[in-house]
């Protein structure tokens, strides 16, 4: 697949930001969140009574409009790294052709194809001081592919999500002044007044590892969530969600794996723990208290891990490792909130008690991500949601053991759906996906696939000279 770039410019937002919000402070939590990009890629198919170019010309003028709204995304990182100059610079702009349909890459096992697609060649840093950028992709189909790369110090997953539905409606000719603007108040809810949160967010550096990865696509239908959910239910008193399922199905999964494989060997790295833990992003704007200014429409980054802990086995019990999920979120509570917002006598202790877990060294680390409601399936710029959502293939660095599920659709094949290694089966709105980036802790490369029919998940370990099949059990 090649991708050629056909224009690039820098798309400044329609009308000019008002100069007393000139100056976007970042919050606690934004100093706090790693300087990478959040890259996501919304392929739509192609709508036969609708003109290419007409698209193209929507879309630039329709974000231009947006981006007004949305005035952070057009500015550039201060140089003490706290403050958004918000000057209007723009969005670096691009438009693409590539020489395939889309079809083709969205049924393709080399995630990493997807890559080229996205304005950014590198997921761990944003370029320069600039914070977005969006990539146009045409397919010789006419079907088109959104590459949207946005600092995450600006932006998490819901926000990204509350930008593209305002970018899609604007193309619909939909907003009028009963539309909910952006808010981005978060700065002066978790305020930074010190130094201290730039010194903590250094802290999270030992988790950005380099070495060999592979990102896999894990596809659960929603017959076989249900039952797992209902396997995981009858040891818990509450019946579990579907993510929460899924967790506690890979978490038990990751462990198995990392007690076979010997070429972990803790007592050379200096650890002697046999915990693994557990860390689930959380989405706090629904935990917040109703007198607060975050909504739903709140911009920036509103989220927080959730930690569960627990000794290693080989033979871990589902409804226990759901309930041990289920009660690190239920700490991420309207008092927790509290305690972030408050000063620093309030908030720097509740920050210390999670960095304490994730410096601690451990037998093994797996971290869970949801994108599911947060409406990111939901952009219609008028020729359809968006029919799959991908995202960065990670190959030789990452927050290594990461697992992002989607919810929404998935690409059919041209063939009959199969159970084979990294097959894609077509599945309803109900369905999750995980995207998976696994390391081994000795910089092999691993592939991780889903066995649908039967809730196992089996996978071929591949490091250097070695095979290990079917770690990953009922």
């Amino acid at each position: 697949m090649e991708v050629k770039i056909v224009s690039e410019i820098w798309l400044r937002p329609s009308s000019p930001t008002p100069p007393h919000l000139r100056h976007y402070r970042l919050s606690l939590i934004d100093l706090l969140t790693p300087g990478t990009c959040m890259p996501f890629i919304f392929f739509y198919k192609h709508d036969e009574l609708i003109n290419p170019n007409h698209q193209l010309e929507l879309l630039k003028n329709k974000l231009s409009e947006t981006l007004s709204d949305f005035y952070v995304l057009a500015g550039k990182l201060g140089d003490d790294l706290t403050v958004v100059i918000c000057n209007d610079d723009g969005v670096r702009y691009v438009e693409a052709r590539v020489d395939c349909e889309m079809s083709e890459v969205m049924s393709h096992s080399d995630l990493t194809q997807m890559n080229t697609l996205l304005p950014s060649d590198d997921h761990l840093k944003f370029n320069g001081t600039h914070l977005a950028s969006i990539q146009i992709n045409v397919f010789e189909c006419g079907s088109l592919a959104i590459g949207v790369c946005i600092a995450h110090k600006i932006i998490d997953a819901a926000g990204a999500g509350v930008f593209m539905n305002a970018w899609a409606a604007a193309a619909r000719s939909s907003v009028d002044d009963s539309t909910p603007k952006p808010n981005f108040n978060s700065s002066s809810v978790f305020q930074a007044k010190n130094p201290w949160p730039k010194e903590v967010a250094a802290l999270f550096e030992p988790n950005l590892k380099l070495g060999n990865y592979i990102t896999r696509r894990l596809v659960f239908d929603p017959p076989s969530i249900e039952k797992l959910r209902d396997e995981v239910a009858a040891g818990m008193r509450q019946r579990p969600t579907r993510v929460q399922a899924l967790s506690a199905l890979l978490w038990k999964s990751h462990m198995k794996a990392f007690h076979k494989m010997k070429e972990l060997k803790n007592e050379e790295k200096g650890i002697t723990s046999s915990t693994s833990a557990l860390y689930h992003t959380v989405n706090l704007r629904t935990r917040t208290r109703a007198a607060l200014p975050i909504t739903n429409h709140t911009v920036g980054n509103l989220a927080w891990y959730a930690t569960a802990l627990t000794h290693h086995s080989l033979t871990p019990d589902l409804s226990f490792l759901s309930q041990k999920i289920r009660e690190g979120i239920a700490k991420l509570d309207a008092d927790f909130v509290d305690r972030l917002k408050g000063d620093e006598a309030e908030a720097k202790p509740a920050v210390f008690e999670f960095m304490k877990d994730i410096t601690t060294p451990l037998s093994s680390q797996i971290a869970f991500a949801s994108w599911c409601r947060l409406g990111l399936y939901d952009p219609d710029f008028g020729w359809g949601k968006p029919v799959w959502i991908g995202g960065w293939a990670v190959k030789t660095a990452a927050f290594y053991n990461r697992v992002v599920c989607f919810g929404g659709s998935e690409p059919s094949p041209k063939r009959n759906p199969t159970l084979l290694p990294d097959s894609i089966t077509p599945v309803s709105r109900n369905s999750i996906r995980g995207k998976v980036t696994w390391h081994n802790g000795s910089c092999q490369n691993n592939s991780l696939r889903s066995n649908i029919a039967n809730l196992s998940l089996a996978t071929k370990m591949s490091p250097v000279g070695e095979n290990y099949e079917d770690l990953y059990g009922n």
